[in-house]
């Protein structure tokens, strides 16, 4: 179970990632086909920077949110991991309590 909430978790900040860098070239889409003004090229330079970022940051929010990395990250957060604890498990200071 908590293998497919990391993936979700996964896929959910890559979802909003991408809404956040494909929105402004979708806004700027209508404004320029709804508009009968001119254009204005600075605003649309700036909304295919942000679509192009998608494809740079992507890559790196998979490979630094993959799911043994969040564990890690979830054991550290939650339950203080020792150093002598292994990989992905609790201390024995916080026992019963699951992560």
């Amino acid at each position: 179970m908590a293998e497919e909430i990391d993936h979700l978790l996964l896929l959910s900040i890559m979802t909003i990632i991408f809404v956040i860098c494909s929105l402004p070239f979708t806004i700027r889409a209508y404004v320029n086909k709804s508009g009968g003004e001119e254009a204005d090229h600075e605003w649309d330079l700036l909304a295919l920077r942000f679509l192009s970022i998608n494809s740079i940051v992507d890559p790196w929010v998979f490979a630094i949110l993959r799911p043994p990395v969040l564990r890690l990250m979830r054991s550290v957060l939650c339950c203080q991991l020792s150093p002598d604890a292994s990989f992905g498990s609790c201390s024995s200071a916080q026992g019963a309590q699951r992560c």
